[in-house]
């Protein structure tokens, strides 16, 4: 069973906890907090797998949470559950610490999965913010502007994680295709793994020496 804190609003929770506990899918809620300070609180001793937070209420900062949680418990990760699309308030988040972005309007599906994939130790963004992040970060870099509309496709699926096979089954493209512009891709930009993908479009990383790995 994976784990989760729910911090958030009392409406918000409610309907989280009934999607979450009504699927059976392996997961299972262990707190609540209806505030920041609550959720600290209560994380220091509970020490879940992931915590998943609101960021739009007077009484949540989830962006703090994400920053804090690191020192409270280090295995934790955090999803953020928001109805901010803005590329701010998701940079802002990722680069808090938070491993998830996923919008209040997105099916239970789109949450299954970030919360599967973060669980996993990897990255998930909602669809609807991908490319506003995506389309950012590519402007004025003049390694991005040699990528293909393809390249772009499927180097913001190497970014949440998906394997050759999966972006292949998504993009309705054979395997060795996806494999082909993986590697272009990544080659043009001096990137060898998911990691560097995702500092890439962070822009935290300093630019990554030629050859490094």
């Amino acid at each position: 069973m994976i784990s989760i804190f729910l911090v958030d609003n009392k409406l918000s929770r409610e309907g989280l906890l009934a999607l979450i506990e009504n699927r059976r899918n392996g997961f299972i809620v262990v707190g609540e907090a209806a505030s920041s300070a609550e959720a600290f609180y209560k994380l220091e001793s509970l020490k879940p797998d992931l915590v998943l937070t609101g960021i739009d209420t007077p009484t949540v900062n989830g962006i703090e949470l994400a920053r804090q949680v690191k020192n409270i418990s280090p295995e934790t990760k955090v999803i953020i559950f928001s109805s901010k699309s803005d590329e701010a308030s998701v940079l802002t988040a990722l680069r808090a610490g938070a491993r998830g972005y996923v919008l209040k309007t997105d099916s239970f599906e789109s949450l299954e999965n970030a919360l599967n994939k973060v669980s996993s130790g990897r990255y998930y963004l909602s669809e609807d913010v991908v490319d506003k992040v995506i389309g950012m970060h590519y402007q004025g870099d003049g390694k991005a502007e040699t990528l293909t509309d393809r390249e772009k496709e499927v180097l913001s699926l190497v970014k949440d994680g998906l394997t050759n096979m999966e972006i292949a089954r998504q993009l309705d493209i054979s395997h060795r295709t996806a494999e082909v512009h993986r590697f272009r891709a990544m080659k043009k930009l001096n990137l060898h793994s998911q990691t560097e993908v995702m500092r890439y479009f962070l822009n935290e990383a300093e630019p990554i020496a030629a050859g490094a790995r």
